[in-house]
């Protein structure tokens, strides 16, 4: 008997580990727009250490035993059926399982089509800048924010390194409360980081463009010769693509920042990490789409059609799923809710083709959002394990005698996931960042207080 064809539609995280736990049971075909995995969580180390990047891509070719993964860009999902630019014949399924992930602001990711060579190109230009920069700004106060500044004072602890967010505490829209947000603003206030809370910037046109997600996935994306991930090999039009990308993402030179509230801050260098979008193009014309545009679904993770009804066989996981949750707008985007995502769908599914029909019959498994766990980095030698609690308040992991940081080091900041990337896909060992620990008394000499010299 034939297996049945599931098509999983992005190639993250998410996507393979669905990939991997469907292939003995299907036909797995994995659509994915680039030659290889990238590790996003990485790239923030790469601002520092640009050699980082080595480790940063990862190729999917032994990543499966029977299915494969296709190099391929969707340019819509249907309920039968994909579109795939440059084929005229649509690509039929039995099971569809969207999975495409989100989109951030350089440094966070680097755009799909970029190659190796532009890439190296890339976080080498912007380390050149930070280098040079005195006074370094970062819009925004989630995770990716938090992160960058870490890995910045973690290798240049006498920069002026300050962060600017909307909310009252970092993370703050995230879900996990105040408590872990408050822990995190000690951690790098102690680095030497200036934290401005309740602050919001005015963007100016420029501003604009770099926060606008949807520009990013129209006009930055493709290149203009439209030759994919081949156009980077060359060395000359690798610096024209750095050149134009990195303009539009890294504010160099000193500049003021005008807030809300009629403050101006002065600045040499500004990061714009103002949170993650989700490439809606793929799905926006054929199912519903929550307000902050994911792929509504339904309690079984089922997506749900323009009409708001169940569609049997095509499935959403990972960031770009709007489950029920916070009112259809769905989970945080972290790796704890893309994998409680799998472990529903890989069940729903392994059940659909045991019966041989995706309707006329209760699915075993029901999606209940779990509690948001994170662990956030602050450079390579520590972090914030942290968990939401019903109250809102969260907690702090394991937070007795050091275990909290201990945890959040042996789980992401010594590697950033380097190591787990490389064994999912079975690419072998990534080879260790070899750079010197600072010594702790020139970490606690750098430390300064908050003042008036980030003001006009």
């Amino acid at each position: 008997m034939n297996k049945p064809k599931i098509v999983i539609v992005g190639g993250g995280l998410t996507g393979c580990n669905l990939a991997q736990q469907l292939d003995n049971v299907a036909d797995v075909v994995v659509l994915e727009k680039k030659k290889t995995y990238y590790n996003n969580v990485g790239s923030l180390r790469a601002v520092v250490y640009p050699e980082f990047v080595n480790n940063l891509f990862v190729p999917y070719k032994n990543a499966l035993k029977h299915g494969k993964f296709v190099q391929a860009e969707v340019e819509e999902v249907r309920e039968n059926e994909i579109k795939i630019r440059g084929l005229d014949t649509p690509m039929k399924f039995d099971y569809c399982i969207i999975a495409v992930g989100s989109v951030y602001n350089f440094p966070g990711r680097v755009p799909w089509w970029i190659g190796n060579l532009a890439c190296k190109k890339m976080f080498n230009d912007c380390n050149a800048k930070l280098a040079k920069a005195d006074r370094i700004t970062i819009i925004g106060g989630g995770a990716v924010a938090i992160e960058l500044c870490g890995e910045i004072l973690d290798e240049f602890p006498y920069k002026n390194v300050t962060i600017i967010h909307s909310g009252k505490y970092l993370m703050s829209k995230q879900g996990l409360g105040e408590k872990i947000g408050r822990h995190v603003q000690t951690k790098l206030q102690a680095m030497g980081c200036h934290i401005i809370l309740d602050e919001t910037i005015v963007l100016e046109d420029d501003d604009e463009l770099v926060k606008s997600q949807a520009n990013l996935n129209v006009s930055l994306t493709i290149p203009s010769t439209n030759e994919g991930n081949e156009e980077m090999e060359g060395e000359k039009k690798a610096s024209e693509i750095v050149k134009k990308f990195t303009s539009k993402f890294l504010h160099e030179g000193e500049r003021e920042l005008k807030s809300k509230s009629g403050k101006t801050y002065k600045t040499d260098l500004t990061f714009f990490c103002t949170g993650s979008s989700f490439p809606c193009e793929v799905y926006e014309k054929n199912f519903m789409l929550s307000k902050n545009y994911r792929c509504r679904t339904d309690n079984y993770l089922r997506a749900l059609n323009s009409r708001g009804q169940c569609v049997p066989n095509v499935f959403v996981a990972g960031d770009c799923a709007g489950t029920p949750s916070n009112d259809g707008e769905g989970d945080c985007a972290t790796l704890t809710f893309g994998l409680a995502h799998v472990e529903v769908i890989v069940k729903n599914i392994k059940k659909c083709i045991k019966v041989g029909s995706n309707t006329g019959f209760q699915l075993p498994k029901e999606y209940v959002a779990p509690p948001p766990i994170i662990c956030v980095s602050t450079g390579r030698y520590g972090g914030v394990a942290g968990q939401g609690t019903k109250n809102g308040d969260g907690k702090l992991l394991f937070n007795f005698c050091g275990m909290n940081n201990y945890i959040s080091k042996t789980l992401k900041s010594t590697h950033l996931y380097t190591d787990g990337t490389h064994k999912l896909f079975k690419a072998g060992k990534p080879k260790p960042l070899e750079v010197p620990r600072p010594k702790k008394t020139h970490i606690k000499s750098a430390k300064v207080q908050p003042s008036k010299q980030y003001e006009v």
